[in-house]
C-alpha cells in the first residue's frame, strides 16, 4: 500500500510540476543562431526568421515572467556591442507572438502584443553591451512562423556632445583635487538615457569627458558642488553607468571608483528635479588604494622608455624571424621550381624521344596525318578521297586518348597529335580507329601506337579508320 501511494505521490509532483518533465527556458542552451553585432551594424533593422513557439507554457514558471509557449533552448544568442550608448528594440512579428528576453545583467523581460497587431516588442534604453539570450514564443500552443527583427535607435542622451568640456589627466595630476565650473542641468530622464532607472534628471550630453591615465592604479572620485539637488551619472570605459545621489555633502552626489580603467569617462551634472539650471562645478581627485604603483614622473618616464626599448628589442625579433621564414619561404619555392623544370625537361625530352622514334620509321611508309585529313574532310571530301583514297591501307600514328570496347567486340580507340611537332596531328583534330583482332589490354593509355587499317570514313570532320591493326614494318 506504502509503494502504491509513492507511486502515486510521484505523478503527480510530475503533473504539478512540467519543469521536473519538459525543464525551463534554460540560457546554458546554444541551439539557437548566434548573432553578433555592434549598435551600428542594426542601426538599419536587421530581419531573422523563426518558426516561433516551443512545449513549455511560461505560465508554470514562477521565476520566469509571462504567458505563452516557447522552446527550452533560445531561438537566438546575440553577442552585442553598444559602443554609442543607442537603445535597442526586438520585434516578434507575423503570428501571435511573445517575447522573452534574458539581458546581460541576468533580467528577465517579457512581452505580448506590444509590437503591431498580435506581434511583440522589448525595447532596452541605452542598451548594456553582452549577450542577450531571445525566445520567440507563441501565444497559443501552435507553432507559426515570424520574424524577429533587431534595430537600434539612437537616445536621448549622447555620450558626447558639442557643449561638453573635455579634458586629460592621469593619476599623478588629479592627485591634487581639481574643480571645473559645470551648470547643473535636468534635461532628461535617467531611465530614458540609461539602464540605471534611478530617479532624477541629467543633460542631453555629457558635463564633462575625462580622458583618463591610471598608470598609478589610484582610486578616483567625482563629486559634485552646485546649487540644487545633485545627481551624478557616469559611463565607465567599459560602458558600465554609475549613479548617485545625495552621497556628497547635503544634497550634492558623489562617486568614489575603486579601480578606474584608463580610457573616456563621461561624466553627467544633474538635478533631482527637472527643467532645473544650477551652476556650479564638478571636481576629480585620485587617492593612494590597496593596489596603487607609487612611483615618481621621473621614474614612470624610466618606466615607459623601458618598455618602449623592449617593445622595439620585441619588433626586432619578429622582424628577424619574419625575414628567416621569407628566406625559408623562398628556398623552397626555389627548389619546387626547381622540380617542376626538371619535369618538364624530362616530359619533353622523352616527348622529343617518341617522335625521334616515330620520325625514323617514316621512310617505310609515310604515316597519315589525321590534322590535314580532317581539314581536307572539311573543305572537300573529294580532295580527301584523291589523297588518302578510301578503299586502300593506310597507316595512322598518334597517342591513345581513350579506350572503348564496343558491344559488337570492336575495341575503339581515340588518338591525338603529338602537339609538339606539326607534321603530326592538331589535337583538335579527332580519329577513331576501331579494330576487332585487337582487346583493350593490347592498348595503353597516352602511349604512341602505329597502326595501319583496311579503310576509313568521315562524318562531321571525325575520321574513322576500320579494320585496324599495328604497323609491323612490312606492309
Amino acid at each position: 500500500m506504502k509503494a502504491k501511494r509513492y507511486y502515486y505521490l510521484c505523478w503527480l509532483i510530475i503533473f504539478f510540476s512540467p519543469s521536473l518533465l519538459f525543464g525551463q527556458p534554460d540560457t546554458s542552451l546554444s541551439e539557437g543562431e548566434f548573432i553578433s553585432g555592434d549598435d551600428d551594424d542594426f542601426y538599419l533593422v536587421r530581419s531573422y526568421s523563426v518558426i516561433a513557439g516551443g512545449n513549455l507554457n511560461l505560465s508554470n514558471y514562477g521565476s520566469i515572467p509571462g504567458n505563452g509557449y516557447v522552446a527550452a533552448a533560445p531561438d537566438f544568442e546575440l553577442s552585442f556591442n553598444n559602443y554609442n550608448v543607442r537603445d535597442i528594440e526586438f520585434r516578434a512579428e507575423g503570428c501571435d507572438t511573445v517575447l522573452l528576453i534574458n539581458d546581460p545583467s541576468g533580467n528577465w523581460r517579457h512581452d505580448d502584443d506590444g509590437g503591431t497587431g498580435n506581434g511583440s516588442l522589448l525595447r532596452y534604453t541605452a542598451a548594456a553591451s553582452g549577450t542577450y539570450d531571445i525566445w520567440v514564443g507563441t501565444y497559443g500552443s501552435s507553432n507559426c512562423n515570424a520574424t524577429l527583427e533587431i534595430e537600434t535607435f539612437n537616445s536621448v542622451c549622447q555620450i558626447y556632445g558639442n557643449d561638453s568640456q573635455y579634458i586629460s589627466r592621469n593619476s599623478e595630476q588629479l592627485y591634487l583635487e581639481e574643480s571645473f565650473q559645470v551648470t547643473g542641468r535636468g534635461e532628461a530622464n535617467i531611465s530614458d538615457c540609461t539602464s540605471l532607472g534611478n530617479s532624477g534628471y541629467i543633460p542631453s550630453s555629457p558635463s564633462l569627458v575625462l580622458s583618463f591615465d591610471n598608470y598609478q592604479n589610484r582610486e578616483l572620485e567625482v563629486s559634485t558642488n552646485i546649487s540644487c539637488d545633485a545627481v551624478l551619472v557616469i559611463r565607465e570605459p567599459n560602458s558600465n553607468f554609475l549613479y548617485n545621489d545625495d552621497g556628497g555633502s547635503g544634497t550634492q552626489s558623489s562617486i568614489r571608483i575603486a579601480s578606474p580603467e584608463t580610457g573616456d569617462y563621461q561624466i553627467w551634472v544633474g538635478t533631482y528635479s527637472s527643467n532645473s539650471n544650477c551652476s556650479g562645478s564638478v571636481s576629480l581627485e585620485t587617492f593612494n588604494g590597496p593596489n596603487t604603483i607609487l612611483e615618481t614622473a621621473a621614474e614612470r618616464e624610466q618606466r615607459i622608455e623601458l618598455e618602449r626599448i623592449e617593445a622595439e628589442r620585441l619588433a626586432e625579433q619578429r622582424r628577424i624571424e619574419a625575414e628567416r621564414l621569407e628566406e625559408q619561404r623562398l628556398v623552397e619555392e626555389q627548389r619546387r621550381l626547381e622540380e617542376e623544370r626538371q619535369r618538364i625537361e624530362e616530359e619533353s625530352l622523352a616527348r622529343a624521344a617518341r617522335i625521334a622514334q616515330l620520325e625514323q620509321r617514316r621512310f617505310i611508309q609515310n604515316p597519315m596525318q589525321c590534322e590535314s585529313l580532317v581539314n581536307s574532310i572539311n573543305e572537300s571530301r573529294t580532295q580527301a578521297y584523291e589523297i588518302w583514297p578510301r578503299d586502300q591501307r593506310n597507316r595512322i600514328i598518334g597517342e591513345v586518348e581513350d579506350i572503348n570496347t564496343l558491344s559488337s567486340g570492336d575495341t575503339t580507340v581515340t588518338l591525338t597529335g603529338l602537339a609538339l611537332d606539326t607534321m603530326f596531328f592538331d589535337p583538335n583534330a579527332i580519329c577513331i580507329v576501331n579494330s576487332s583482332s585487337l582487346s583493350e589490354d593490347d592498348f595503353t593509355l597516352y602511349e604512341v601506337v602505329d597502326l595501319v587499317c583496311d579503310s576509313w570514313n568521315a562524318d562531321d570532320g571525325v575520321s574513322r579508320f576500320l579494320g585496324c591493326n599495328f604497323y609491323s614494318g612490312s606492309e
